[in-house]
């Protein structure tokens, strides 16, 4: 279920950046004009120094972590979900193992 979750979030937001992109030209990992990240962004980090691979995705607002921000392991199942305001976590998160939830705080 979680890894569904995800994999739909990615869905909508792809497909409402679609719609924006077709408005402003607004792209998935694009910078503002000060050259500092803006708008939706989805990065993978490969497994290294014992840390395991990963994918996330969310938003930057000029530079800085806004919103939901999405986490999954190597295996597409969601690892957290974590809410930021201007760059630092706010509100609620979730954590997942073996995309079970296992923690909310």
């Amino acid at each position: 279920m979680p890894k569904r979750v995800f994999l739909a979030a990615i869905i909508i937001l792809c497909g409402l950046q679609r719609s924006a992109a077709q408005n402003d030209n607004e792209a998935i990992n694009k910078r503002d004009a000060m050259g500092k990240l803006h708008g939706i962004w989805y990065t993978e980090t490969a497994a290294r120094m014992g840390e395991p691979a990963e994918q996330i995705f969310g938003r930057y607002d000029h530079g800085l972590k806004m919103g939901l921000w999405y986490k999954s392991d190597e295996m597409g199942n969601i690892s957290a979900i974590e809410n930021y305001k201007y760059n630092v976590l706010d509100g609620e998160v979730k954590y997942f193992e073996h995309g079970k939830l296992t923690c909310i705080g």
